[in-house]
């Protein structure tokens, strides 16, 4: 299925292809990966990456169907401070 992911933080949106089965943590890999995200928000290891949608917190080890997505879903990539 299609997602668009939008980060909060520049504004910047990806279009990626996903499995249902996949999970947030699965999509933010892809985006570290794929060199669109640093692996901390601001190179700051003191923040974190989270998927939102519709302005909830997504499970980052929960599969994105379990959670409600769907084909054609827009999620917001936010940083959030690391717990601990």
């Amino acid at each position: 299925m299609k997602i668009t992911i939008r980060d909060e933080k520049t504004g910047r949106s990806f279009d990626l292809e996903v499995y249902p089965e996949n999970t947030p943590s699965d999509v933010i890999s892809t985006l570290i990966e794929e060199g669109y995200i640093h692996a901390t928000p601001g190179g700051n290891p003191q923040y974190m990456w989270v998927l939102q949608y519709a302005g909830r917190q997504l499970d980052p080890g929960l599969p994105l169907v379990q959670q409600g997505i769907i084909d054609g879903a827009e999620l917001t990539l936010v940083p959030v401070p690391t717990p601990g």
